[in-house]
């Protein structure tokens, strides 16, 4: 699943501008050595390296509100989570829904292999926020505002203040030690704090790749990205996507559709065009998307939604009857390796190929997911060796493969033996991940309130209910009016 709803729910959590503008060279650091980061996981995949070269609403302004508050009263914030209960120390975990069932099944079984060998510690997984994104830090939220913060968060959005978490560096020597050596070079970035706090421990490698169903690509006489070479772009994918979206038994319903989930697609589609929301991703000063490339974009999109219709309308629709996990949708543009989870025992064949290729680039998301722990909860050290446990304890991270399918941060392990069921291509994950047109992140400080102003127009753009020359001049007045706030 792709990281963030572009449309509306990049989650702001209290960024100053200062801090914004102190992450700015952290970030600068992250898009240049995405690279990096994946060049070791790259071998364990059994690539050569000549291989590899050759080819977050407003409840989330709240969050830092009311960490401030549980920090503010450290004896309420122990009376629930992270706290004593008897004679163990609870240890509260708030997982994704959309990291997928299989992450939360993994997340269960460590927790009984952890408290066999830490018998004082209870640790209580607690999964929130779906079907909507956003419900995770609205959750958070409510949590920190009641006094009772989760002690850990494995869904992170980079808007978050690296105030709100621990610096686990005097953390790190502490038994059972832990090496950043462990991790490739080019994650520490993604994890490090702007002044060089390590605010996290990894636990994946997340390219935005493209899936695709081979079988109804072959049914239906259609080229693959593989056979397509060079022609595997927007053209290719509309067209093919057009002939996988037809009603064959006239009951008023595609038997398949040809993109899956593309709500997620809108921010690759603006970048992809040539185009991008801001002046510059960090701490931006204006928004820029009344352009060409923005709206070329966006008129792209749109057109998938409304126009060629080849997208299962609506999330109900996604987990019940169109899904590409469920056989019956072509592509899926907007997933990494956490899509696997939900293909090991499928019976239709799959692949993965890099993005298509839009007018300007064809780059994907990146991202490294990660384990934090909030200050503003009790029982910190406990909440560290938990975290080690599951980011650095090589049989632990070698089960989150074989359950998940995802592409471990920590160095060493041997990916292709892990995962039998790893796609033909499965290279391309670090091949994406290593290419230099992906999508940058954006640290946007007033990131909630432009997601709640703005909210109404995304979704009347996937409607089709504006025109997109007249909402993008919308997005720019209402964005540009709250970033000239003081």
């Amino acid at each position: 699943m792709n990281r963030q709803r572009s449309t509306a729910t990049t989650v702001a959590t209290g960024v100053t501008t200062s801090t914004a503008t102190g992450t700015a060279s952290r970030v600068a650091t992250v898009v240049a050595t995405a690279g990096a980061a994946v060049l070791t996981v790259g071998l364990c995949l059994g690539l050569a390296v000549s291989g590899l070269a050759a080819v977050a609403g407003a409840a989330g302004t709240a969050v830092a509100a009311a960490a401030a508050a549980a920090a503010a009263a450290p004896s309420a914030a122990g009376t629930a989570t992270g706290a004593a209960t008897g004679s163990k120390t609870k240890i509260t975990h708030l997982t994704f829904y959309w990291h997928g069932q299989e992450f939360t099944d993994w997340l269960e079984w460590a927790a009984k292999e952890f408290e066999k060998e830490n018998p004082g510690i209870d640790i209580d997984i607690m999964t929130t926020g779906g079907p909507q994104q956003t419900e995770y830090f609205t959750k958070l939220t409510s949590m920190l505002a009641a006094g009772t913060p989760p002690n850990v968060i494995d869904y992170i959005d980079l808007n978050l203040d690296p105030k709100l978490f621990v610096d686990l560096r005097p953390y790190l020597g502490l038994a059972p030690p832990v090496s950043l050596d462990q991790f490739p070079a080019g994650v520490l970035p993604w994890i490090s704090g702007p002044s060089g706090e390590i605010l996290a421990l990894p636990w994946d490698i997340y390219p935005v790749v493209a899936y695709f169903n081979q079988d109804l690509l072959d049914e239906r006489g259609l080229l693959d990205p593989y056979r397509l070479g060079s022609k595997w772009n927007w053209e290719s994918l509309i067209s093919n996507s057009l002939k996988l979206t037809q009603d064959l038994t006239g009951d008023g319903f595609p038997e398949a559709y040809g993109l899956d989930r593309m709500w997620a697609y809108v921010d690759l589609a603006i970048w992809n065009a040539g185009g991008q929301r801001y002046d510059r991703f960090v701490n931006p000063t204006r928004a820029q998307f009344n352009t060409p490339e923005v709206i070329k974009g966006l008129q792209w999109i749109q057109d998938v939604h409304c126009k060629w219709q080849v997208t299962p309308p609506g999330l109900a629709a996604i987990q019940t009857r169109y899904a590409f996990w469920l056989g019956t949708v072509g592509y899926a543009l907007v997933d990494g390796p956490g899509g696997m989870q939900r293909l090991m025992n499928v019976k239709f064949r799959w692949d993965i190929a890099l993005q298509p290729a839009g007018p300007a680039r064809a780059g994907g998301g990146m991202f490294v997911d990660q384990f934090r722990i909030l200050r503003a909860a009790s029982h910190t050290a406990e909440a560290v060796r938990w975290v080690k446990f599951l980011s650095t304890r090589q049989e632990v991270v070698e089960r989150l493969v074989t359950m998940t399918g995802r592409v471990p941060a920590l160095s060493g392990l041997d990916y292709l033996k892990l995962n039998p069921a790893a796609p033909r291509h499965a290279q391309v994950f670090m091949l994406q991940a290593m290419r230099p047109d992906n999508l940058p992140p954006y640290i946007v400080p007033r990131s909630a309130d432009i997601d709640k102003a703005t909210a109404e127009i995304w979704d009347n753009i996937l409607l089709g209910k504006i025109e997109v020359g007249v909402a993008v001049q919308m997005l720019d007045d209402v964005i540009n009016a709250i970033l000239r706030r003081k």
